[in-house]
């Protein structure tokens, strides 16, 4: 049986296959993409056709896919691993000009330390691990509450034996080489910074809240990370290299720059990114004709945009979908979608589903949690077979306010992403 979430993309001479279920792509040769796309497997040999089924193109069986599909979603949905992001500081030492946040500054303190430490000190033998990601505003600036907290946390983790990983999005430019060092001891490994372009552009779009300029600052303490952590001390460093219209050219040297500072060194890692659009006024700053999409960041560039086409389901998903990840703020208020907190965007899109209690207990509207973990799939949907992307790709604030909008361009960003994987990993160019 032919799976019906095959996608079929020819680039050049070379004929891909995807599996939007099993997040699977092979590369075949002609006879094999025909008799696939036009579902005639019995032209297909006996190796050919277990390496199909062994990828999920195939199925030695009749099976029911949507039923298939379902379970492999709700298995990432209700994951036991508990996912926190902490807004450890909703204030930021920067002004972006593109910024969608607009937070009442403040950070958390010692009775955000006390509840949440009761909560995961009560919950935490519940779960098979935990994940804290800090988040803002900028978090470093509540630095020193975030090294207190973390060692509370490690040792609750390690007398549950429980695994802890933790992971910080910072603009970098406190991230000096003493507060990488204490945040290492804290087994904070992933790091995500943000660099916009190269230096003309990032002091433009990325200055400081007094309009200073922070390319400089940024650089010079990823340099000095480095150089100074020992090779045998693990972590990763993501730089996240945004760029639009205006700054294509920026982002040319920047990958010059980090071929010649850093690919020496795996612990880093560069991927540019499009800016988007997620709301505020800010945004309305740069023209939505010099928004980009990621394959016109390959065209004009190279492998070093970010593809997430054979990652799998519970990790393409977005936390706020799962049912064991949410969003903390310094007031100890739970959201699912850090992108909607301390307004009424909050409430209009029922984002803020309950608070931890002083003791540590959590208080949830179970109501409104459940339009975050539960996907609509209407008779027109469920037949389609475009439906493993839309579930996991479509924002869930849609389902939250109860939108029917369809993703009518849905085949066109998949095969966009095909492109993508295909130029990343061959070096080409369309």
């Amino acid at each position: 049986m032919i799976s019906k979430y095959n996608i079929f993309h020819k680039i050049n001479d070379e004929y891909l296959i995807y599996n939007m279920v099993s997040r699977k792509v092979l590369s075949v040769n002609k006879h094999v993409y025909i008799s696939l796309k036009e579902k005639k497997e019995e032209l297909l040999n006996d190796e050919q056709t277990y390496e199909l089924c062994k990828y999920g193109f195939l199925h030695m069986y009749t099976i029911d896919e949507y039923a298939w599909l379902i379970n492999k979603y709700y298995d990432a949905i209700h994951s036991m691993k508990l996912h926190i992001i902490i807004m450890a500081s909703t204030a930021c030492n920067f002004k972006c000009s593109y910024c969608y946040e607009n937070y009442k500054p403040m950070k958390i303190n010692e009775d955000f330390i006390s509840s949440f430490l009761l909560y995961i000190k009560k919950n935490i033998k519940n779960f098979d691990g935990l994940h804290i990601e800090w988040f803002g505003g900028e978090p470093l600036l509540a630095k020193n509450e975030i090294f207190k907290l973390s060692q509370s946390i490690l040792e609750i983790c390690k007398s549950n034996k429980k695994p802890y990983i933790s992971s910080i999005t910072t603009n970098g430019y406190l991230l000096n080489l003493d507060t990488f060092r204490q945040l290492l001891n804290a087994k904070v490994i992933f790091f995500q910074v943000t660099i916009d372009g190269n230096k003309l552009t990032h002091n433009k779009l990325r200055p400081l809240i007094d309009g200073g300029n922070t390319y400089d600052v940024i650089l010079d303490n990823l340099l000095d990370i480095k150089k100074t952590i020992p090779s045998y001390k693990y972590f990763k460093i993501i730089i996240r290299n945004n760029l639009f219209a205006g700054n294509l050219s920026e982002g040319k040297k920047f990958i010059h720059l980090f071929k010649q500072e850093f690919s020496d060194d795996p612990r880093f890692e560069l991927y540019q990114f499009p800016i988007k659009d997620w709301g505020g006024n800010q945004i309305k700053k740069i023209s939505c004709d010099n928004l980009l999409g990621e394959i016109e960041i390959v065209n004009q560039q190279n492998k070093y945009s970010f593809s997430d086409l054979e990652e799998s389901m519970e990790s393409t998903m977005c936390y706020s979908m799962k049912k064991n990840a949410f969003v903390v703020d310094p007031k100890n208020y739970i959201y699912k979608c850090s992108h909607y907190i301390q307004n009424m965007e909050c409430k209009n899109k029922r984002n803020c589903i309950g608070q931890i209690t002083p003791q540590g207990n959590i208080e949830l509207d179970e109501t409104l949690m459940s339009q975050w973990n539960i996907r609509k799939v209407s008779e027109l949907c469920r037949n389609c077979s475009l439906l493993p992307y839309c579930m996991v790709e479509k924002c869930p604030i849609y389902e939250v306010v109860n939108s029917d909008e369809c993703f009518l361009d849905t085949n066109k960003k998949i095969v966009e992403k095909l492109e993508l994987y295909y130029m990343a990993r061959s070096g080409r160019r369309k």
